[in-house]
């Protein structure tokens, strides 16, 4: 009987208190993510994302100087206010994996993949 009670206590707790506070969340996060996306889709064309550049020496202590160059140009892009520039956590992800260029800027949203 009193398994009954807790029972039926936690159901009224969660349909009424929790309820309220998950749909607000939600709310929220549904909100957000539509204004990502409106301003993803306001720059069109004019995105892009540059992937990490290889590193073909035979020393592997020169990976350095091909993330320098993926950085580099990464910095120099994100200064044209016009462009959307992927971020560089984004792009990095991508480092060492045999991809598809056009699965990438699907999943990354942009026009553009260097």
């Amino acid at each position: 009987m009193v398994a009954l009670a807790v029972a039926l206590g936690f159901f009224a707790f969660d349909k009424f208190v929790l309820s309220e506070i998950r749909e607000a969340s939600i709310a929220e996060s549904a909100r957000q993510q539509g204004r990502s996306e409106a301003l993803v889709e306001s720059y069109g064309s004019a995105s892009i994302a540059v992937l990490p550049f290889t590193n073909m020496s035979a020393d592997a202590t020169n990976e350095y100087f091909s993330d320098g160059i993926t950085e580099e140009i990464l910095n120099l892009l994100a200064r044209i206010s016009q462009l959307r520039v992927v971020s560089r956590s984004s792009a990095f992800a991508y480092k060492g994996k045999e991809v598809h260029i056009p699965d990438v800027a699907e999943k990354l949203k942009v026009a553009h993949v260097l």
